[in-house]
């Protein structure tokens, strides 16, 4: 992907997506937490017709809610896989960003203060 001045950006760390693969593992494990608060219920002493299908819509909202855990630990698990395939595929010497004909990490992105002698900090001198 090109970037301001022809700069290719090398896109996100792979620290970064591996915080988001924890976050998503955390989602799964709030979720299965959820599943495993409506187990109680279905020990409920209550003999009729109406707790025999509510014992019934219980059990379906389980298998649903651990259909979803599996989905969301499968989604934690693909994240994982893409930070470590970002990991063994960034060159040990690159930077921040990479300069055409240059190679990476030749040249660092410019900092917050790059264009402040032009008076404008969004711009390069000269």
């Amino acid at each position: 992907m090109a970037g301001i001045g022809g700069v290719v950006r090398a896109g996100p760390a792979p620290d970064d997506v591996d915080v988001v693969a924890l976050r998503v593992r955390q989602i799964a494990q709030e979720i299965d937490a959820i599943r495993l608060e409506l187990g109680p219920l279905w020990g409920v002493d209550w003999r009729s017709p109406a707790a025999a299908a509510f014992r019934e819509r219980l059990l379906e909202r389980n298998d649903a809610l651990a259909g979803a855990v599996r989905d969301v630990q499968a989604a934690a698990a693909a994240v994982q896989l893409h930070a470590r395939r970002l990991r063994s595929a960034a060159p040990a010497s690159a930077g921040p960003a990479l300069w055409p004909g240059l190679g990476p990490g030749a040249a660092p992105w410019p900092g917050p203060d790059a264009g402040a002698d032009a008076g404008d900090p969004g711009r390069f001198p000269g």
